[in-house]
């Protein structure tokens, strides 16, 4: 009996091994996506006004912001991802609705002025943040400047500006707002 009770625990003891044995074990297998997803991002703020400074003229003069006669060009500031689609910069007067210029306001005086590309337009440009003053200048367009950004650097890009005033303007400060934006 002694070996018929060895024998019988053998047993069980085997059979409990086959049925936890790798055979028994059910497997299924799949895939899985590995991804990531960068979005078009630019900023944008406007790091200098447009001036024509202070002017004391007496005939007929034309005045260019940053140029021979004094003040400053406007400077807006755009960085961008690095993107295959362009980024676009408008300018918008708002009291004339126009890209390519408006009217600076004294109360009831008023002078004229307008708006024009920058020297250079591509995106790695050196003179994008210059006037090309003493060549052709390109009023600004109405649909706005667009830009193929190639890098994440920031950009200056310079709006020139340029206004006529004479000995019969009237005395004071002028202003107007030009709305800027930038779409991408």
């Amino acid at each position: 009996m002694f070996t018929r009770k060895l024998l019988t625990k053998a047993f069980a003891a085997g059979a409990l091994v086959a049925l936890m044995s790798p055979a028994a074990i059910a497997q299924t297998s799949g895939n899985m996506t590995v991804s990531l997803t960068v979005p078009k991002s630019c900023s944008m703020s406007v790091a200098q006004n447009v001036s024509f400074g202070s002017q004391t003229v007496t005939t007929s003069t034309l005045l260019s912001a940053g140029g021979t006669t004094g003040g400053q060009r406007g400077l807006v500031t755009v960085t961008c991802r690095a993107q295959a689609d362009t980024a676009t910069l408008t300018l918008t007067s708002v009291s004339e609705s126009s890209s390519s210029g408006g009217t600076m306001s004294n109360g009831s005086s008023s002078v004229g002025y307008n708006l024009f590309l920058p020297a250079a337009t591509g995106w790695a440009d050196a003179n994008l943040a210059n006037c090309n003053y003493g060549g052709t200048l390109t009023a600004w367009p109405s649909d706005g400047l667009d830009l193929t950004v190639t890098n994440s650097a920031a950009k200056s890009i310079a709006v020139c500006a340029q206004a006529t005033i004479d000995g019969n303007t009237q005395a004071g400060s002028y202003s107007d707002t030009v709305a800027v934006n930038l779409s991408y």
